[in-house]
């Protein structure tokens, strides 16, 4: 016999009775405790997934994500366009003493989804390496902490300027890409460098002047009237002896152009060297020139 919770006698096998109902209500109470916590988790996962549903999805570490910041929700991104042939893309050797910060700096990768920005920020061919771009985004977001930098890259290794004039297949995907990156920002400025393989031909070298132009109004026609930066090419290139160039007469046009294509820079390839090859910048050399990409931009856009 033994006095029950309110002070009662109870027999043995009441006694019994009443552990197993004691019993029953402590798994009881944690399975509710259990139920609730779940739905907690569910309606926060809900809310994750209805934020991530709102922006572009962005993935950090190779996991998809919303946004690191829900204010900006990636709709806040300065984007920017990289167009042209291998040395926009970039050839260099990456090491791990060479890399760049990706703080606040994406790539829209070639699934259409924000990435951090981890090179190689091109995937054009396999030889994909270090580029320009990482030292122009990285200059560009340390200049202001407040903002993030997107980086579309459509370069592509080998490509000629008939590639990239409007209809071209190059000029298509790069607009078809573009369009949809601006889900994600707003284009600042676009950066191109190329004129390699039609260095090679005098006659392509004769009217390339006029059909950058053209690709410039075209894209211009599309997004706006954004800054443009293009590169010289590499005065190194008289070494490259797998084929007789004349770069000279291409960077020759590039100047030409700055009083004929508005909001228009040209960046100098002095001092740049070449890899082994002769033909693609090293990465030292294209850190360099990204930082003086970044320049030219910045003073561009001080007039907007």
């Amino acid at each position: 016999m033994f006095l029950d919770r309110y002070g009662i006698l109870t027999g043995v096998s009441t006694r019994k009775e009443y552990g197993m109902k004691r019993i029953g209500m402590t798994i009881l109470a944690v399975l509710l405790a259990v139920t609730c916590s779940a739905d907690v988790e569910v309606q926060k996962k809900a809310k994750l997934k209805a934020a991530a549903d709102k922006s572009p999805a962005v993935q950090k570490n190779g996991e998809a994500t919303a946004c690191p910041d829900a204010k900006l929700q990636c709709r806040d991104m300065d984007l920017y366009l990289l167009i042209g042939q291998s040395n926009m893309a970039g050839r260099g050797v990456l090491k791990k003493t060479n890399r760049v910060g990706t703080d606040r700096v994406y790539k829209f990768g070639k699934d259409g989804v924000w990435v951090e920005a981890v090179e190689p920020i091109h995937f054009d061919k396999r030889a994909a390496g270090a580029g320009l771009a990482a030292s122009f985004a990285r200059t560009m977001a340390d200049r202001d902490p407040s903002v993030r930098i997107g980086l579309v890259p459509c370069a592509v290794g080998g490509s000629c300027i008939d590639t990239w004039v409007k209809g071209g297949v190059n000029y298509t995907k790069a607009v078809a890409r573009t369009r949809k990156a601006l889900e994600g920002g707003v284009l600042k400025g676009i950066l191109w460098h190329q004129g390699e393989s039609d260095a090679v031909d005098p006659a392509r070298t004769a009217a390339w002047a006029d059909k950058f132009a053209g690709i410039v109004a075209a894209l211009r026609a599309e997004f706006g009237d954004v800054p443009v930066v293009a590169g010289e090419l590499g005065r190194y290139l008289d070494g490259y002896t797998r084929k007789s160039t004349d770069w000279r007469a291409i960077n020759s046009q590039l100047h030409g152009l700055k009083g004929r294509i508005p909001s228009f820079a040209v960046v100098s390839s002095e001092g740049l060297t070449a890899k082994a090859d002769k033909l693609h910048l090293n990465t030292k050399s294209l850190r360099t020139f990204g930082e003086r990409y970044a320049s030219a931009m910045i003073e561009l856009n001080k007039d907007k």
